[in-house]
């Protein structure tokens, strides 16, 4: 009888046992859901906040997000991204986008910030490791962007060839990329290649003037940048045609130029230009 008591009695205190841990289990649930909740909110809050241009307001969310949260890798780039490009403060930013990435091995677009940095920074080498990672991810969803910058980082180098090369592939995934056309125009014009410089600075006037602002939609800045851009292209365009002896398209182009250009020394140069045509 004695052993059947104290076995009921064990039996009563491991059922006792199992029942509080399960109830200590199902609390720290409910507040690590708790805890979830308050990081998306915040999360959610600093987006809107990023939005609308309130960057300060923005880190501040995302920082709090990021206490409560210290496994989200978005945050860390989302954090890494407002002390980079909002703020310049790059070496503040790299730590960020490392965590980023240790939390998630195959972040690409953590991968793609890292490497611009090291390209703000003339370390050509790291960034055009840290966008070949970036690219190596087959579900990366804008890998334009990396190639971009490999581009980029091989113009650095002074490497021609493998700019050229990886502009193409931007040309290749993105089609209405002006910035590509551009680029490469300018290597092909620096390399004396004026025919391929023509065709690249015609593509990118095309893509552009498809792109012309709404009258009455847009703002003064679009408007500025929108002609400051056009104008830009038709100066090199008319380059171009010049080398070529093309004069009537050139002088076209240089009007369109003078046309869009602001006010200063930029008309200034494209009227000299115009002016030593045949």
């Amino acid at each position: 009888m004695v052993r059947r008591k104290w076995g009921f009695l064990i039996f009563c205190l491991g059922a006792l046992g199992v029942a509080a841990l399960s109830g200590c289990a199902a609390r720290d649930a409910e507040v690590s859901l708790a805890s979830s909740t308050r990081v998306e909110n915040l999360k959610v809050m600093g987006d809107v906040h990023l939005r609308e241009g309130r960057y300060r307001a923005a880190m501040q969310q995302y920082v709090e997000a990021d206490r409560l949260g210290p496994n989200n890798a978005e945050l860390k780039l989302l954090i890494g991204m407002i002390y980079s490009d909002y703020y310049k403060r790059l070496d503040e930013a790299i730590p960020y986008y490392q965590e980023a990435i240790r939390l998630k091995k195959d972040y690409s677009e953590a991968y793609n910030n890292l490497g611009t940095i090291y390209l703000r920074q003339s370390k050509w080498d790291e960034a055009i490791s840290m966008f070949q990672k970036a690219i190596g991810n087959i579900y990366y969803s804008t890998p334009e962007m990396a190639y971009y910058n490999m581009a980029a980082a091989y113009l650095g180098k002074g490497d021609y060839n493998k700019a050229i090369e990886y502009y193409r592939t931007v040309m290749e995934l993105k089609p209405q990329n002006e910035d590509a056309y551009i680029h490469a125009g300018l290597i092909y014009e620096e390399q004396g290649q004026n025919a391929q410089a023509l065709q690249s600075f015609q593509r990118a006037r095309s893509i552009l003037e498809k792109r012309e602002p709404k009258k009455g939609k847009s703002s003064e800045a679009e408007w500025e940048a929108y002609r400051s851009a056009l104008a830009g292209v038709c100066y090199h365009q008319g380059a171009a045609f010049a080398k070529l002896r093309r004069f009537a398209e050139a002088r076209e182009a240089y009007q369109k130029a003078l046309e869009m250009a602001p006010e200063g020394e930029v008309q200034k140069r494209i009227q000299q230009e115009l002016q030593s045509l045949p």
